[in-house]
């Protein structure tokens, strides 16, 4: 079996079983070997703006073990085919394109864009929102810029469905599930837990918590928003010596964030001693 990150495997863990995928700006592959070697998904589209990386992940596929029996699998061209153990054919079809442009309107069920800011996704989806939105369902990893994506969602209409985190390489990386309609899911078990990004607050989306990571709670939640609250402290610093009032203005910012997730922190913390009392069998205090 091929190693990925921990980053790859939270995005995997949003794919459904048998769902069709595309992996926009797929690189090296290693979501769609992954997906293979795992039986989560019987067919991929992977797509890159450069041959570059077709050629390396034409390699990466070759070197793979092929499915559950890891029996190695033959890579022809722009389509590998292979068996799963199971007997059914999985297909991984390359396309070089930009964004959602080499796809035809709901020709898979999830759409991964993963490893790029933020920004650039939202450009992608503002491209046609028609055709964005024959896609049942997404997984996004946005390097940065996160918020930016989060009020797109949110001003669109979205649904979010899971939200969560993965170290990768001394970061933490936010990787988001959301759909534009959760009825149309065949994953029903994920689209019973979609959450309207309508109810989002303006502060939620600016710190990168949203009410379904809090609801989740993900295991990284508390140093996630310590370094959050490291980073806010690093701005006042870097300020403290300008006097303008751009720098005035920056310097206030980053206190009312450092104030919000102090505040978030210690809700989260009094959530998990409440959590392992009652895991201890601890008696319940008189109100």
């Amino acid at each position: 079996m091929t190693t990925v990150s921990k980053r790859i495997e939270k995005i995997a863990s949003f794919v459904g079983p048998g769902e069709s995928v595309a992996d926009i700006g797929s690189d090296h592959g290693h979501l769609p070997i992954y997906l293979r070697e795992n039986g989560i998904s019987s067919r991929v589209v992977a797509t890159d703006l450069r041959k570059g990386p077709i050629g390396i992940t034409e390699k990466n596929l070759s070197h793979s073990a092929g499915g559950r029996n890891g029996d190695p699998f033959k890579f022809d061209c722009a389509k590998a085919v292979g068996d799963n153990g199971d007997g059914e054919l999985f297909k991984i079809d390359y396309r070089l394109g930009d964004g959602l442009t080499v796809l035809s309107e709901g020709e898979v069920e999830t759409v991964v864009i993963a490893g790029m800011g933020g920004q650039t996704i939202v450009s992608i989806l503002s491209e046609n929102e028609a055709k964005a939105c024959s896609f049942h369902k997404y997984i996004f990893q946005p390097r940065s810029h996160s918020d930016e994506l989060r009020k797109w969602l949110k001003a669109k209409g979205w649904f979010l469905l899971a939200d969560g985190l993965a170290e990768e390489g001394g970061r933490i990386c936010e990787v988001i599930a959301a759909t534009p309609d959760p009825s149309k899911m065949r994953d029903r078990a994920m689209a019973g837990k979609a959450v309207p990004c309508s109810g989002e607050s303006e502060a939620a989306m600016e710190a990168g918590v949203s009410s379904v990571m809090l609801r989740d709670r993900p295991p990284l939640l508390g140093e996630y928003i310590r370094k959050k609250m490291l980073a806010q402290q690093k701005i006042q610093l870097a300020v403290s010596d300008t006097n303008t009032a751009e720098a005035e203005r920056a310097r206030i910012l980053a206190i009312k964030k450092e104030v919000a997730y102090m505040l978030l922190l210690a809700e989260i913390e009094a959530g998990q001693a409440v959590s392992e009392d009652e895991s201890q069998g601890s008696p319940s205090k008189p109100r």
